[in-house]
């Protein structure tokens, strides 16, 4: 009796358990011609912190399906690619959820058109999806960065990088205007989320891409922070320091002020205990890498020699970083006028001492090899961007923008070796000193000329563009290696060398570009 008791408790309690579990599904079509749309991105968030529950694709006739749901509350949101996004709150209580017919607006077509599903959380406006940022609950203290883990179609891995809705964010604003140039992280990593009212994401377009609507492969993401009003009045800022009181240190300092339209933003970090070598993201972050974008050509372009230097630390040795940097923007003239400028230095210095003992066996003897390194490096960087914007009238702009850069890096590398007989005799020794310095100085000047007309789509933009980029470096290598006979020396190699590098490019562009619609 007792054993039927349990299994009747236990099929009972099964039942239940399964009888909560429920199944979304629905269609998806396009508003204009009725037409299903296969492979949009159908996925489920809890409601209570948008974080994601799971996802699915349509199929060929635009349907899907979620199963194994729990009952509750929940944020549906649905994606295609040139689409607006669908956003409405979905709750959960029967055995099938049955959200009928999604319907999808095509972004031409939208417009200046409002959808709004949710009074609350998330607002899609054209291409743009809003979302505010009360309605998304994190802990006390917490960043931008925390926050945007929040969102729904948001995703930020360990270095930072931003993914959303599956593409890449290339810049991220604050209130429209950049933030310490195109650093994504200065923002999000440093900004606090209680200071925010709003986030806003739409699809990245160079000026060239927005003319001529075609696409060329590059887009990605902006995300735009809107702050609150009562945030840009006065100062806020955050910093934090870490430390064993011996060693290591950990600190970094924010600190922003607003006076009307004047923006005013300082920052400084110094830290001896990162735990992974710079990769191209952080050299580009930094603004460490060579490459840009092109607006006259079009394309990604490296300028002068590419060089790995940011990346030579690779965990190895003591690494001691520095950074610091200031912000003003301003708009004045009743806002035909807006100035935004930066300034931002980057110190990175790193030393390792490494002995290596090798003891090599063979069939008939076996001999001993000692190796002792010494190396040394210090990279720094100073970097001034800065952008004039003057509103002619009602349909021309001049703008006008500049990127001042000095980097130098030193380097010092001391190798001492040795070969051992199996008698502990010299063999060969050897030292090998190499030292040297490189100076790049770079300055990127641009001009454009925006025209728009009374007639919906003709458009004049003209760019002008000059480069000037100097290159200089000088190395040593001093190397002198003896070899012995019989413990006796018998012989000495030695040579110096000095290279001297000199590098210097201008380039001058002009592209005049002019979009006349067809109808």
């Amino acid at each position: 009796m007792r054993k039927l008791l349990l299994c009747a408790t236990f099929l009972f309690c099964t039942s239940a358990l399964f009888a909560q579990l429920s199944t979304v599904k629905g269609a998806v079509v396009d508003t204009a011609d009725k037409k299903p749309l296969h492979n949009a991105v159908v996925s489920l968030h809890h409601k209570k912190d948008s974080t994601l529950y799971k996802f699915t694709r349509t199929d060929k006739a635009g349907a899907f399906q979620l199963s194994q749901v729990p009952q509750g509350s929940y944020m549906l949101l649905v994606t295609f690619p040139k689409f607006a996004d669908y956003a409405d709150e979905l709750t959960v209580k029967t055995e099938t959820a049955d959200v009928g017919t999604v319907p999808l607006t095509q972004q031409a077509q939208l417009l200046q058109a409002v959808i709004i599903k949710s009074a609350g959380a998330i607002r899609i406006k054209g291409d743009t999806t809003e979302f505010v940022a009360d309605s998304f609950r994190v802990r006390e203290g917490a960043t931008v960065e925390e926050l945007l883990k929040k969102l729904p179609g948001f995703q930020v891995n360990s270095k930072g990088e931003i993914t959303a809705q599956g593409q890449r964010v290339q810049k991220v604003l604050v209130d429209g205007e950049e933030f310490f140039g195109d650093d994504p992280t200065m923002a999000t990593k440093n900004i606090s989320a209680k200071a925010v009212d709003k986030v806003q994401v739409f699809d990245s377009k160079t000026d060239q891409q927005q003319l001529t609507g075609i696409s060329t492969g590059t887009e990605g993401k902006t995300v735009n922070i809107k702050l609150k009003e009562d945030q840009k009045k006065g100062g806020f800022g955050r910093y934090s320091v870490a430390s064993n009181f011996k060693s290591y240190t950990d600190a970094n300092l924010l600190y922003n002020r607003f006076v009307g339209k004047k923006k005013l933003s300082v920052y400084a970090t110094k830290s001896n205990t990162s735990t992974g070598s710079l990769n191209w993201e952080d050299e580009r972050r930094l603004g460490m890498s060579d490459i840009e974008f092109d607006e006259i050509s079009g394309y990604f372009m490296f300028s002068g020699d590419y060089d790995n230097t940011f990346n030579s630390w690779s965990l190895r040795g003591l690494p001691d970083a520095y950074t610091a940097g200031a912000l003003y923007a301003n708009k004045f003239n009743e806002d035909r006028h807006s100035a935004n400028g930066s300034y931002r230095y980057n110190r990175l210095g790193t030393r390792n001492e490494s002995s290596t003992l090798t003891q090599n066996i063979l069939p008939d003897t076996l001999f001993y090899s000692n190796q002792y390194a010494k190396t040394r490096s210090m990279n720094e960087q100073h970097a001034f961007n800065g952008r004039w914007e003057w509103k002619l009238d009602s349909l021309s702009t001049l703008r006008f923008t500049s990127a001042l850069t000095r980097k130098t890096t030193n380097y010092l590398n001391n190798t001492r070796s040795e070969a051992l007989s199996e008698e502990r005799a010299f063999v060969n020794t050897g030292v090998k000193d190499n030292e040297g310095v490189n100076t790049k100085l770079q300055a990127d000047n641009a001009l454009q000329y925006k025209r728009l007309f009374k007639k919906k789509g003709r458009q004049l933009i003209a760019n002008l563009r000059f480069n000037v980029v100097d290159d200089d470096g000088t190395g040593y290598l001093d190397f002198t290696n003896q070899f012995y006979r019989n413990g006796i020396l018998d012989s000495t190699a030695s040579a110096s060398q000095q290279k001297i590098n000199n590098n210097h490019s201008e380039t001058l562009g002009a592209k005049v570009t002019f979009a006349e619609p067809l109808s």
